[in-house]
């Protein structure tokens, strides 16, 4: 009999983000296949306050439990913490799939820790609530039956948590694009005109370095710099930004695909990163990618193949990567066609297959 199959997750459409995006796909395949299935987003508990949202969403996982069931959480603090403890009770099993170290990325945008997740936390000081994260992320990630990752860095970071290799499966994303508008058709829908347009898209967090993106676009002429997200440094971006650059706040799944499909480069200027979902995008849509050279970028990313790889935050380096790309058209289309092959790889059907075989589901 196959389980029904609780998802757990701390965003959904039309919110953005991994877990987002993951969540739909999955469904999708799993209303294909008639398996059933109840996701429960955080959203619909986060006008709460603190504390309380979690025990509301704690109540709805437990509620949702019935029968054979599993959980699966997509995140390992706001919703994975209170679904193990629902899953517990109730005699569940409770499954993780990490798309990053959160605990990490509080301490980097709140705390101002300036390592890597492989070195968080070390010696570094945290106040009660970050070490409260630090214990929570590693509670629930110690406690689930398995955990799903999207690449071998950051199954080596969820090593680091007190977990067993054995209980780690590396399953990366896939992307199926929709049927997307031609380059030309696009830039109208965007209104861009003759000149030559620059993307950059995630949240606007410091690891993202969007602001050494902004520092770079400044320096070449006739170019639009087009930003597409949101999050806590967006008004300082605001501040810094000059004539070329554009805010188009955080945009769905179909409107980012065509803001690329019209764009001439797309940059990701990361400190960090799982496995990026915003680079396999970009890579199966066709457009010349500048990245950084971070372990979690190397699964995808490989120098004058399938992108241009530039240090982090180098303002200089990044410059000189979207010139080359605006100036050189045969490197833009190497690099381009490299991309698009290697994307080709992560098919849906092999993301879906391994997700629900690490979940003890047997599709036979």
């Amino acid at each position: 009999m196959v389980p029904h199959i609780i998802i757990a997750t701390g965003v959904y459409p039309p919110e953005i983000g991994g877990p987002a995006t993951f969540t739909i796909f999955f469904e999708e395949e799993l209303r294909k296949r008639g398996i059933p299935y109840t996701t429960i987003p955080f959203s619909g508990v986060r006008f709460l306050p603190k504390g309380i949202r979690h025990i509301a969403y704690f109540l709805r996982v437990l509620r949702a439990i019935r029968g054979r069931s599993i959980v699966l959480a997509l995140d390992p603090v706001s919703v994975g913490f209170p679904a193990v403890l629902a899953a517990w009770i109730r005699g569940t099993p409770f499954y993780l799939r990490a798309g990053g170290d959160y605990a990490w990325e509080q301490a980097t945008s709140r705390w101002n820790f300036q390592g890597l997740p492989e070195e968080f936390p070390g010696d570094f000081k945290l106040p009660l609530s970050g070490k409260l994260l630090v214990w929570a992320e590693r509670f629930v990630a110690r406690r689930a039956k398995r955990i799903l990752t999207q690449s071998g860095h950051l199954a080596s970071i969820v090593e680091r948590w007190g977990v067993s290799r054995d209980t780690i499966s590396v399953i990366p994303n896939s992307i199926v694009l929709p049927e997307l508008p031609t380059h030309e058709e696009a830039r109208k829908q965007y209104n861009f005109g003759d000149e030559r347009v620059v993307v950059s898209a995630g949240r606007f967090v410091p690891w993202k370095g969007m602001s050494a993106v902004m520092n770079a676009s400044k320096e070449i002429s006739h170019i639009r710099l087009v930003l597409a997200g949101d999050g806590p440094e967006r008004h300082a971006l605001e501040a810094q930004a000059n004539v070329q650059t554009q805010f188009v706040g955080a945009l769905s799944r179909e409107k980012l695909f065509t803001l690329l499909r019209a764009a001439d480069v797309f940059v990701l200027n990361t400190r960090y990163e799982g496995f990026s979902h915003q680079i396999l995008e970009a890579m199966a849509i066709g457009i010349p990618i500048i990245t950084t050279d971070i372990p979690g970028n190397r699964e995808l990313a490989e120098e004058g193949k399938t992108a241009l790889i530039v240090p982090w935050n180098d303002e200089k380096r990044i410059a000189e990567a979207i010139r080359r790309l605006l100036t050189d058209a045969g490197l833009a289309r190497t690099v381009a066609e490299g991309a698009q092959a290697r994307a080709k790889e992560f098919t849906p059907e092999r993301t879906f297959t391994e997700t629900v075989k690490a979940l003890g589901i047997s599709l036979n």
